[in-house]
């Protein structure tokens, strides 16, 4: 037993319920424990591929950079061997024990402070086992690993006089560094240099490796207390020996995970079919095969910009390219789609592919809010503080580091990007650009992974403009990344293709016909442009009708039969409009003859997840995949917003739409006669999209509502477009209608339009430069910034709707969103449920079985002036400790559904949430 300072075993980490010395977590168990999290994350969870992409700018060999790597990433809580940490403590016991050997400076210096400043000056002295650092290498080692509660310690630091204590604190940390260098094998290593050239990507994956390895080697389900009133302190503490345990404990607890147990790797590509089930692969699916197989080969990261119509096969022939990958070395998959309805019915089809893979590929595949971990609820890994204690320590923004890990690991929206296969929306894998708290965990969560992002013509330019900083982040850090999208305009392609491969790269050429896929390396040159052709044309016949005879319009259609869809640009519009085909058809819906449905967004979370599971199950392919749905309605109307715009499988039979952006528009008409069903009813046999008339005020056209969703100028120019335009032939007539209303197509609008084009043209342009301001304001600087460490972070919180105020860490540049839970009022008490079978108590801090069920009445809104009004409101006391709850608030409800305590909020089980109370300015 090679022999450790005496005291030592005194310093605590982690206090419990009792006060020291009956229950703690020492500093030196902590540090291995954390310290062997991520060796073995290193050696069992990151494949080769990356491990070598990380060792390469540190000069060193993959097992040597482990080693390295699990030594700095232990020594991430030395600053706990300081006064100013061990005096955070309750226990007068343990004060006046250290008191007795060691001095007592006052202090008040947050412990990741401290331990950045100590482990810089003992990196570079460098004689306690391991050889001397570079000043500038130690500087940005421990910045990296002090950055590990979610910001790295400001510029200066190592100039601030920080209260560490005499040579007595100086001798126990010295000693203790030395046996976690002698325990993780740096003695005698050769040592790291700094990257060469501006690729500073590695220490942002290294500081996310450091903060994962912290929360999981936190965690008392894996690493107990080692002090207890069973187990008490002795002064024979074994180092050797807990090592050995701790090594035990953190594979047990990447096992538990799901991180471990991948197989498949290196077996080398599947044939398309042994990889999707497809036998017959179509023409954009043959097309993808040789460059995914070339891509996993060279193990060169590409990205592949798929533009197709809908219906071809897209999203199978990303995940070959992603499973080619894998297989060849990759991290997984990271999916993103526009809206958590895309995002579930794609975690469906996602499980499906991942069902036949080998080892345990899909046990963390994770989408949403409804499904928190299951491995996580049976083991109470929320990571969440006992609520009991006394002595928990905080952050520096005084949140229990507990709730910060649950947010992660209980939150499926966030641990998706960890989870080795994951599926949400574009906002999570957006936010990995972003000045948030912990932005580089959401960088170590996908690097390494193909990363495919869908719908992505429909991203504003706010969203754009970080794409192609997340573009230039994923080349960095060898992603190889799928772009899906029905078309994009020309400028748009180029400029998400040089963000990814280089300024240098020359613009593709521009007679490729469409549909085609386009390809291009890190440093390459010139694209790839690969055209297919479609398997199947369709005509869409657009009509126009008035908005007071869009009853009539649909009675007229649907007078043999058939499923119409009415899709309407807000809530509101599409509130008002089921209300009146309620109304005119009352009759018959009494009667059973027809069905009418709503659905948006604005609904609590499990009312909106029967809604969209009802509409799959009835307009989607049934069951067994077969168009010939038996739940299909004879005579339907479903009303909706764009919920139902993008990657939902759904089939109508005839369409009614608001205008829209003209590319939307034939994204809505995509849902028109998708499958193939044989003859449909009379009045509906042709594809057919009604736009309805805008209004008019002043000769031109008003669109109303719509305006606050969709730019005057596309509206405009997609208007003309689409009235020059009775018939459309998809694919063929596609990228000619982007082009006319996005890019250099020649459009013919009318003269009087012309001084409203020149004024809305000019509002955009001055919209969307606010907007890549705006962007560029909260992202993170580039991979190859030489000061990337230094930026200063607004520590911006995505879940927090008072960041608003600084530009929250949104990833849309629209109005603030605020999370709201409904809680229905009856009798003097709070229930979750309107009959008062469920009590509800705002204190409790809630289990998970609660958290699941408090979510299902979470509803999110983006009307500025409720936001403006809730976000006022406190947040229950029990929900502060809880990393999913902590910005909610609560709208108490009456016995006629009405909030109890203001003016704004109505709630309605067919309309969802009703905002009664909104001003000439506040859009829906």
């Amino acid at each position: 037993m090679t022999p450790i300072h005496p005291s030592t075993q005194k310093f605590w980490a982690k206090l419990g319920t009792a006060m020291w010395p009956e229950t703690y977590h020492p500093v030196v168990c902590h540090l291995i424990d954390v310290g062997q999290v991520a060796a073995a994350l290193w050696r069992d969870v990151l494949r080769e591929q990356l491990r070598t992409r990380v060792a390469a700018p540190l000069g060193l060999r993959p097992d040597d950079a482990g080693r390295w790597v699990a030594f700095w990433v232990a020594a991430h809580d030395i600053g706990k061997v300081t006064p100013c940490f061990q005096s955070q403590g309750k226990s007068a016991a343990l004060r006046e024990q250290l008191k007795k050997e060691f001095d007592w400076p006052v202090g008040n210096k947050h412990h990741t402070e401290t331990g950045t400043q100590i482990l810089r000056s003992e990196l570079v002295n460098g004689d306690r086992g391991w050889p001397r650092h570079d000043t500038q290498l130690a500087q940005k080692v421990a910045v990296t690993i002090g950055g590990h509660h979610g910001t790295f310690p400001p510029a200066g630091w190592n100039g601030i006089v920080t209260p560490l204590g005499d040579e007595r604190w100086a001798e126990v940390r010295r000693d203790t560094l030395a046996h976690l260098a002698r325990l993780f094998g740096v003695a005698g290593r050769p040592a790291p240099t700094l990257p060469p050239g501006g690729d500073q990507s590695v220490w942002m994956y290294l500081a996310g490796l450091t903060s994962v390895a912290d929360w999981i080697g936190s965690n008392e389900a894996f690493f107990p207390r080692f002090v207890t009133p069973e187990h008490p302190r002795t002064d024979a503490f074994d180092v050797d020996a807990y090592f050995g345990e701790s090594r035990t404990k953190a594979d047990h607890a990447l096992e538990e995970l799901g991180w471990l147990d991948r197989r498949g790797a290196g077996r080398g590509p599947r044939s398309f079919e042994e990889a999707t089930g497809i036998a017959k692969p179509r023409a954009l699916q043959e097309a993808v095969d040789p460059i995914a197989r070339r891509m996993a080969g060279d193990r060169v990261p590409q990205l592949i910009v798929v533009e197709a119509p809908m219906g071809e096969g897209k999203t199978e022939a990303a995940w070959y390219a992603a499973d080619c990958w894998d297989r060849a070395g990759g991290q997984g998959t990271y999916v993103a789609l526009p809206t958590m309805a895309t995002s579930n019915q794609m975690f469906d089809r996602v499980g499906k592919f991942l069902a036949g893979r080998e080892g345990k590929s899909n046990v963390m595949l994770l989408h949403g809010k409804a499904a928190l971990n299951e491995c996580f609820v049976e083991l109470k890994k929320a990571a969440r503080p006992d609520p009991d204690a006394q002595d928990q320590i905080y952050d520096d923004d005084r949140r229990p580091s507990g709730v910060v890990a649950e947010g992660w690991f209980a939150a499926n929206k966030k641990h998706g990007l960890l989870a080795p296969f994951g599926v949400g929306t574009i906002d999570q894998a957006l936010l990995a650009v972003l000045q948030t708290k912990h932005v580089f965990v959401r960088l170590f969560g996908l690097a390494g992974k193909c990363v495919i992002l869908d719908e992505v013509h429909a991203y504003d330019a706010y969203m754009t403009t970080l794409m192609e900083r997340l573009l230039g982040w994923l080349a960095a850090l060898s992603c190889p990344v799928v772009l899906l999208s029905a078309t994009l305009p020309a400028d748009k392609r180029l400029k998400l293709l040089r963000a990814y491969a280089g300024d240098q790269i020359a613009e593709p050429a521009e007679n490729t016909p469409y549909p085609r896929l386009t390809t291009a390396g890190v440093g390459d040159k010139i694209t790839t442009v690969v055209p297919f052709k479609a398997s199947k044309s369709k005509t869409i016949h657009l009509g126009w009708v008035e908005d007071g005879d869009l009853v009539g319009n649909i009675r007229r259609d649907l007078a043999a039969g058939g499923c119409a869809a009415v899709i309407r640009n807000t809530v509101g519009l599409a509130q008002h409009t089921y209300l009146l085909l309620k109304a005119e058809f009352g009759a018959e819906i009494a009667a059973g003859e027809l069905t009418l449905e709503l659905f948006h967004a604005r609904f609590p979370f499990g009312r909106r997840k029967q809604i969209e599971d009802a509409v799959l199950a009835k307009y989607g392919k049934g069951a067994d995949g077969n168009p010939a749905n038996p739940l299909r309605p004879r005579k339907a109307i479903v009303v909706a917003t764009q919920v139902i715009e993008q990657s939902l499988d759904l089939d109508f039979d005839v369409m009614v739409s608001d205008v829209a952006p003209v590319d939307l528009v034939l994204q809505r008409g995509g849902r028109l006669h998708r499958h193939e069903r044989g003859e449909r009813p009379a009045g509906v046999r042709e594809p057919r999209v009604w736009l309805i008339e805008p209004g008019e005020k002043d000769g031109m056209p008003d669109f109303g509502p719509s305006e606050y969703v969709y730019a005057r100028f596309v509206l405009l120019r997609s208007l003309v477009a689409l009235r020059a335009s009775p018939v459309v032939t998809l694919p063929g007539d596609l990228e000619r209608l982007v082009e006319q209303v996005y890019g250099k197509e020649l459009l013919d609008t009318p003269e009087h339009y012309a001084s409203d084009l020149t004024v809305s043209e000019s509002a955009l342009r001055e919209e969307q430069r606010k907007q890549n301001r705006a962007a560029k304001g909260v992202m993170i600087w580039r991979p190859d910034t030489e000061d990337l460490l230094e930026q200063q972070s607004q520590q911006l919180r995505e879940d927090d709707p008072e960041a608003h105020k600084k530009i929250q860490a949104a990833t849309r540049d629209t109005e603030p969103t605020i999370q709201l839970v409904l809680v229905y009022h009856r009798h003097g008490r709070d229930f979750l449920d309107p009959t008062g079978a469920e009590p509800f108590n705002l204190s409790q801090v809630p289990d998970v079985t609660r958290l699941r069920r408090i979510l299902d009445n979470e509803v999110s809104i983006s009307h500025r002036g409720c936001v403006t009004h809730y976000v006022r409101e406190f947040v229950p006391p029990g929900w502060t400790k809880s990393g999913m709850l902590q910005h909610h608030r609560v709208v108490r409800l009456g016995e006629d559904g009405r909030s109890l305590t203001d003016e704004w909020i109505r709630v309605d089980d067919d309309l969802g949430v009703v905002i009664q109370r909104r001003t000439q300015t506040e859009g829906e």
